[in-house]
């Protein structure tokens, strides 16, 4: 949804969303809402008693010293990945410096995927950090799923669908911008616990869009959350795979993990609506 809502935005009002401007809506989010879901979880939910023990530590030191130390292309693969990430939060003042204005989040990491099939790995003559063996066991499917996440919100859009929808919900902008996020956010927080995420967000966000058009709202105050809660879904098994993962596990009953998704819903629709209300607009 994240990348979905960056080329939504990009393609319906010609703005790019930065890497760092990115970084600095969802570190707020996850800085308040992972202790929060560690009380909810441990303190409300469950009450949950963890007793002082080293095996856990043990553990860890184990792995840590089967893993050894960093080969030579794991070195210049993590360099290079520093790298992108250092271009992607410098994004904005590259694009001031002449002859770099077209320079794009994607662009930088073609390029360094480029790098990778060049660049030598040092473990033996002539190989490299990337072959196209590699390459050939991305999973693609993903990538035909964005694209078609972003054929479907552009079908919405130019069909007139998001705006009917939009016009629809006008009554709901008429009770307040606060209102208005708690409700977008909360009807695609507990929708996407039955539907795709990239569904449910490929489909709400020309809607959303509409709606802040037609009530004189920012764009992306409606849009960041809406984005965000389709990734919030805590309740059912089968709302994400960590979600069947943790049910997997025989420990969790349905009714339990209902119970504490419930509350983790909440707890996500509440902190959505404050950072769109406080955060976004300062960033956008």
């Amino acid at each position: 949804p994240n990348v979905l809502l960056a080329g939504f935005i990009e393609e319906t009002y010609g703005m790019q969303i930065a890497f760092f401007d990115w970084m600095l809506i969802g570190l707020p989010l996850a800085l308040v809402l992972l202790p929060l879901g560690w009380v909810i979880l441990t303190r409300v939910a469950f009450t949950v008693t963890i007793p002082e023990s080293t095996q856990a530590a043990d553990v860890i030191r184990k792995m840590r010293s089967d893993m050894g130390r960093l080969s030579l292309p794991e070195q210049r693969v993590g360099l290079l990945f520093l790298s992108v990430v250092g271009l992607w939060m410098t994004r904005k003042w590259l694009n001031t410096m002449p002859g770099l204005e077209g320079v794009s989040d994607a662009g930088i990491v073609m390029a360094v995927a480029l790098i990778l099939f060049v660049l030598p790995s040092g473990r033996q003559q002539g190989e490299r950090l990337m072959v196209w063996d590699d390459v050939s066991r991305l999973p693609w499917g993903v990538l035909i799923l964005f694209g078609g996440g972003l054929a479907l919100a552009a079908q919405v859009s130019s069909s007139g669908l998001a705006v009917w929808l939009g016009e629809s919900l006008l009554p709901v902008a008429d009770l307040g911008l606060l209102v208005l996020i708690v409700a977008a956010a909360g009807l695609v927080v507990f929708l996407t616990e039955l539907t795709s995420n990239l569904a449910t967000a490929a489909t709400f966000l020309p809607v959303i869009a509409a709606i802040a058009a037609q009530s004189g709202i920012e764009p992306l105050v409606l849009c960041v959350p809406v984005t965000l809660a389709a990734s919030c879904a805590f309740m059912l098994p089968v709302a994400t795979p960590p979600n069947a993962i943790v049910f997997s596990s025989g420990v969790l009953t349905i009714p339990e993990m209902v119970r504490a998704g419930f509350l983790m819903n909440v707890a996500a629709i509440l902190v959505l609506t404050l950072l769109a209300t406080l955060v976004v607009p300062i960033i956008f």
